[in-house]
């Protein structure tokens, strides 16, 4: 993999196997956390995002 940052330095990078995953590890329940966390995150976004658009009474005509 080559990659080119501002077309004055070319670094070399090889991929390297980091081994598989210990026996341990659930991946269904990290995945499930992931998603979770996700699911989460977007819910602040979004009533963040509403908060933002919502109308103040001083806003509104007449006060």
């Amino acid at each position: 993999m080559t990659i080119i940052m501002n077309d004055t330095k070319t670094y070399r990078l090889e991929p390297v196997s980091m081994g598989d995953v210990a026996d341990s590890y659930n991946l269904t329940k990290a995945l499930e956390l992931a998603d979770f966390l996700e699911d989460e995150e977007l819910a602040r976004e979004l009533e963040l995002k509403n908060d933002s658009n919502r109308c103040k009474s001083s806003d509104l005509p007449g006060n």
